[in-house]
């Protein structure tokens, strides 16, 4: 089967990747060339234990109402999201999408017992992101945008990209104009003269591990390699570009490799009190951002002057204190993330093993089965964990089909966030509660808001009444 790209963009009810939950999904299919071959808008209901984030609701515009009238329960649309994401040679591609929307799906995924990771891998499929692309590019000053700046100062961000260069028609942050924007943005990409292809590289973890054993190696430390790296979230004022020591593969995590910066801050003040608590440390992923180019003195020579500075300190210092260095190396090489107690089900994807064969075999007795005979497979599932959230499916969106038990799990559970009981996320962060929401809708009020956002004001005002009135 021919490779394709799914382009694809998400509007969400809140920031909250465990707790939160898709409001729109859109995504345009295009062959490598980028012709378009499909495309697809998905609404999603509104979950029955979720409050949309008032902010959320004011920056996208998807009304409550229309998610309500026609769209899917979460369970379903999942379905359909999934299977787009998982046919076969697909690569998925947005715009920061692995900055958000791609963790934001895994979430999604696992929470309705369906494999989180592979459509990252499995039977041809991939993923990309124009996000890093465009700093790339950008940093190299390619011609092939007019590059917006929002007072004075350099913004890689999809709304202004659009409205500057006028790529695509429509709301912002829309996901289906946002997703015909970045095909756009593609298009001149492509068209730019840059090797699309070699951009294109940096997500496939082979051609990255390839690219890797090109860095120099840093004497005397000869398993530390200098690099230049090039990512937006190093910001317009650095011109997007950071210079730093590949301290090697996390020992734990084998596919992180551990960056130490060398422009923020003259090292002289590390010692080994403070290893651990050094903050430029970058945790780079295969076949994610940030991208890297060996420290050539064409690339390196366009150092802003104070950058080149601390640098040259830096090695300096470096090579006077290898020992310091080693340990420094050896400490976040060898780091782990805390476990955190008490996670619920749809907050402990990463604390949780991987599916087993048996797992995926009982999942997909599961989604196979009519709604009347899910509640029985759900009790074979043998995982605590996934039985839970099996019984969370059914409770939320076949509640006709759910046992009374299933039912009072639910209800427990959102009387708890209505009681401002506090609960932890996959990042050790307290979900926002429901009286925060209440603070939050105040807040908008007090903006100055079209009659566009008034109207999901009131929107949001009815549904917190009718949630309120079952949760208390």
């Amino acid at each position: 089967m021919q490779q394709t790209l799914l382009f694809y963009d998400l509007e969400t009810s809140g920031l909250d990747k465990s707790y939160d939950q898709v409001q729109q999904f859109a995504g345009i299919r295009t062959d490598m060339a980028l012709n378009e071959l499909e495309r697809h808008e998905i609404f999603v209901k509104i979950n029955p234990d979720i409050i949309p984030n008032p902010h959320a609701l004011m920056l996208h515009r998807v009304s409550i109402n229309t998610c309500q009238n026609i769209g899917l329960n979460e369970y379903e649309a999942m379905q359909r999201i999934h299977a787009l994401m998982n046919t076969p040679n697909t690569i998925s591609v947005g715009y920061n999408t692995l900055g958000f929307d791609d963790e934001f799906l895994r979430f999604s995924f696992h929470r309705n017992l369906l494999t989180p990771y592979t459509h990252q891998f499995a039977n041809g499929c991939g993923r990309a992101d124009l996000y890093p692309m465009a700093a790339m590019l950008r940093w190299q000053q390619a011609e092939c945008l007019t590059w917006p700046n929002i007072e004075g100062s350099p913004t890689l961000k999809l709304e202004h990209l659009n409205a500057t260069n006028q790529l695509a028609q429509g709301q912002a942050h829309n996901a289906l104009v946002d997703v015909e924007a970045t095909i756009s943005l593609a298009k001149r990409f492509q068209s730019s003269g840059a090797s699309w292809d070699y951009l294109l590289g940096y997500f496939n973890k082979h051609v990255g591990q390839k690219r890797l054993q090109q860095l120099r190696p840093f004497e005397p430390l000869r398993n530390c390699h200098l690099a230049l790296m090039i990512d937006g979230n190093f910001g317009g004022k650095n011109h997007y570009q950071c210079p730093v020591l590949g301290l090697g593969t996390h020992h734990h995590y084998h596919n992180q490799t551990l960056w130490l910066k060398l422009d923020q801050q003259d090292l002289s003040d590390l010692n080994e009190d403070n290893l651990g608590t050094l903050p430029w440390i970058i945790r780079k992923k295969a076949g994610e951002s940030p991208f890297f180019l060996p420290d050539k003195p064409r690339y390196m020579d366009k150092l802003l002057p104070d950058q080149k500075e601390i640098l040259e300190s830096n090695l300096a210092w470096l090579k006077e204190n290898v020992g310091l260095l080693e340990k420094l190396q050896t400490h976040h090489c060898q780091w782990q993330y805390p476990e955190l107690p008490d996670l619920p089900p749809q907050a402990n994807l990463y604390q949780s093993n991987f599916l087993s064969s048996k797992d995926l075999q009982q999942c997909a007795a599961f989604h196979l089965a009519e709604p009347e005979q899910k509640a029985r497979l759900a009790k074979q599932i043998q995982r605590p964990d996934l039985q839970q959230l099996a019984d969370d499916i059914l409770a939320k969106h076949y509640a006709h089909d759910a046992s009374e038990t299933q039912r009072q799990c639910l209800a427990q559970r959102t009387q708890m966030f209505c009681d401002d009981r506090p609960m932890l996320n996959h990042v050790g962060k307290l979900r926002i509660t429901f009286s925060e929401i209440q603070e939050a809708i105040l807040l908008c009020a007090q903006q100055n808001l079209d009659n566009q956002q008034q109207n999901l004001l009131a929107e949001l005002k009815a549904y917190i009444g009718t949630f309120a009135g079952i949760a208390r």
